[in-house]
């Protein structure tokens, strides 16, 4: 859609040059019959200011564009969800003349995020400063460029441009939310584990009870130097104080949201992989704060684990999942095995996706028959024969026969209604 856009765009400044040009060769021989016919000082004036007219035209943009200084301005470059990012861009014209048409166009990602917000077009006076500024709200949690992607300077005539670009490309990272869910229910059996877990970690216990090969996202504490080096890759040891009734949740990257396996953004895609980001972190710092180890897992390029059993363990999966983007295109989406990935550690599992198939109920279903505690949370489900209503009656049916807890989760953005997105353009 970005790229049709543009090259919508591309194609009618052609036009406009080609129809400029046309217009200029019309009026060149105009004065030419003109002073051919009639002869004359005038006539002969007309001509040579015409011929030189576009000579005149490109000095005044050359130097109008050498004397044109602009800045841009944010109040911060990280945001929790739901704060307001305050943008400030400046121009300011040093030279004599005036600047009647400076093209500025926002960066494609800052468009479809912040709806308003558009490309304008502005003139600054001589020796005068024009500011545009833009307060909007943070609805959607990621990593992304905003503000301006490049400056057009037009000649008066419409036949040549010149176009600045920052000197850098701002980016803004917009963390989750972390929200308290009434309905994150812990058995009590496993609330009991994590006040003994809390207790073990206290009193220490550095006993070693197996050695294995490191995994991203375990911490560097646990590395085993001397054997890492003898073997020439990293190993890392567990002690028993790290307990074998971790909770263990399985993040779903795949997304089929996006159209045409396309990398480009979309914004209804967007607030559903935000929803499901928003209640993953929930989950976590909900265990986390009932002293519950978690094994996070999620396939990006292949399977990964995360442990979160201190702060700052948490702190850094809180980071990651900030800025982690779904598996959008067709080729990186790998089929799922996670039944098998989940056995071991404690019967707590938490199964998060956007999108539910008959593929991934079977292995939720073979989860649950080998005694897990699963619940599951998820957006949608994909099926080609029946995309009613019914089938997620009939579809929470059987994972309530199974003893599975599953919750649909429905994006909304209702907390933003009570923010307006302001854009103001106006001379400072």
């Amino acid at each position: 859609m970005a790229k049709k856009k543009q090259k919508t765009k591309n194609t009618g400044e052609v036009k406009c040059f080609w129809k400029n040009l046309m217009l200029y060769l019309a009026l060149l021989i105009a004065c030419f019959s003109y002073a051919l016919n009639y002869g004359g000082f005038f006539p002969y004036t007309l001509l040579y200011l015409t011929l030189f007219l576009p000579l005149m035209n490109l000095f005044h943009l050359l130097i109008t564009a050498k004397m044109l200084r602009m800045s841009e301005r944010l109040n911060s470059r990280i945001f929790i969800k739901g704060e307001t990012v305050n943008y400030r861009f400046t121009l300011n014209n040093t030279s004599c003349f005036y600047m009647p048409y400076i093209d500025i166009h926002m960066h494609t990602e800052t468009r479809i995020i912040f709806e308003g917000l558009k490309d304008v077009r502005v003139s600054v006076a001589p020796f005068s400063v024009r500011q545009i500024k833009y307060d909007f709200p943070l609805a959607l949690r990621g990593k992304y460029s905003i503000g301006v992607e490049r400056v057009r300077i037009h000649d008066l005539m419409g036949l040549f441009t010149f176009t600045f670009h920052p000197r850098e490309k701002k980016y803004i990272l917009v963390k989750p939310r972390i929200l308290n869910r009434g309905y994150n229910i812990i058995p009590d059996s496993h609330a009991y584990e994590g006040q003994q877990n809390l207790e073990s970690r206290k009193h220490g216990n550095d006993e070693l009870s197996d050695i294995r090969k490191y995994v991203y996202g375990d911490s560097l504490k646990k590395i085993h130097w001397k054997l890492s080096a003898k073997l020439d890759k990293t190993m890392v040891r567990e002690t028993f104080s790290e307990p074998d009734n971790s909770a263990v949740i399985f993040f779903n990257l795949n997304s089929t949201l996006y159209k045409d396996n396309s990398e480009l953004m979309d914004k209804d895609a967007l607030l559903k992989e935000d929803c499901l980001i928003e209640e993953l972190v929930a989950e976590i710092n909900h265990l986390f704060k009932n002293h519950i180890p978690i094994k996070l897992l999620f396939n990006k390029d292949s399977l990964n684990c995360m442990s979160i059993s201190s702060l700052a363990e948490f702190n850094s999966t809180y980071e990651y999942l900030s800025e982690l983007n779904f598996n959008h295109l067709e080729h990186n989406r790998k089929n799922l095995d996670f039944s098998n990935s989940m056995e071991g550690d404690g019967s707590l599992k938490y199964i998060f996706t956007l999108t539910l198939d008959g593929d991934m109920v079977d292995e939720i279903l073979k989860l649950s028959n080998k005694g897990a505690n699963v619940t599951l949370y998820y957006i949608d489900y994909k099926s080609d024969d029946d995309k009613s209503e019914d089938m997620f009656e009939k579809i929470q049916e059987v994972f309530e026969k199974s003893g599975i807890r599953a919750v649909r989760l429905e994006p909304c953005m209702d907390w933003l209604e009570s923010q307006q997105f302001d854009m103001q353009d106006k001379p400072a």
